[in-house]
């Protein structure tokens, strides 16, 4: 009775780790998908800035300053630095917007890394299981033949004695 109990135990832990590396797997394939659409994101403002880069590289060196002093005249100076504003802030939203998705990146594969490491100790743990859950059962087995074969000889003992006392009778 201990070694059944034992052993639906056993079986009880092997269906839950089962059913965990079942999530897992579910979760691996969402976080996947994340990744991938996450690095189509990155590959995205890769190209936005490496074609802002480029830009500012074909037009030379056309420094800002040189721009707001070329100005004719007062309102044109702050039309142009608004211009400069503008563009400043538009060059930094997209190396920071590159930043962060590589970041992004980073975190969901370590994600998708640490979620199969998790799932490989789980299918580790399982194995292990299983074999502990055979080891058992061979020992119950075992038991249980050798509880029959105490029972055949008790029976043949407790016969030859009813055949003694028979025979003394």
């Amino acid at each position: 009775t201990a070694l059944d109990s034992q052993l639906a135990a056993a079986e009880a832990e092997i269906v839950l780790q089962q059913e965990l590396i079942d999530q897992l797997g579910q979760m691996i394939v969402g976080k996947t998908v994340e990744l991938e659409q996450s690095l189509l994101d990155e590959a995205a403002q890769y190209e936005k800035a490496r074609l802002r880069i480029r830009y500012m590289a074909e037009q030379g060196s056309t420094s800002y300053l040189g721009i707001l002093l070329s100005a004719d005249s007062f309102a044109d100076f702050l039309s142009r630095y608004e211009v400069i504003n503008q563009i400043s802030s538009y060059d930094a939203r997209v190396f920071d917007e590159l930043k962060g998705i590589r970041l992004t990146v980073e975190t969901k594969k370590k994600e998708v890394e640490d979620s199969k490491a998790l799932e490989e100790a789980t299918e580790i743990e399982i194995a292990q299981a299983k074999a502990e859950l055979e080891t058992q059962l061979t020992q119950k087995n075992a038991a249980m033949a050798r509880i029959l074969e105490e029972e055949a000889q008790t029976q043949e003992a407790y016969a030859k004695m009813i055949d003694e006392e028979e025979a003394l009778v």
